[in-house]
């Protein structure tokens, strides 16, 4: 009896030992997991932030082309009115 106590003494630190090697398993490989995620979040960041930048960059130059365009705008109705004008003071 005391022979077969020893067997199953034996047996289970066999079996714990196993469940702890595959415990261990599992930390590396949630710490790689843990590890590529990190890596990924990292980049997506950064391409965040590129378009954040991208999208600044052509919100301003949108604004830009606006102001341009407002300006030539505001020149041709100038000249609009300048030619009524001078149809008027010609005619």
């Amino acid at each position: 009896e005391l022979e077969e106590t020893r067997e199953l003494a034996g047996q289970h630190e066999d079996d714990s030992l196993e469940l702890q090697g595959l415990l261990e398993d599992e930390r590396l490989a949630s710490a790689q997991q843990a590890e590529v995620f990190t890596k990924q979040i990292q980049q997506l960041q950064g391409e965040l932030r590129s378009l954040r930048e991208e999208i600044s960059l052509l919100e301003r130059e949108k604004e830009s082309e606006l102001k341009e365009i407002e300006q030539e705008l505001h020149l041709a109705q100038t000249e609009i009115r300048n030619l009524r004008q001078a149809a008027e003071d010609s005619a």
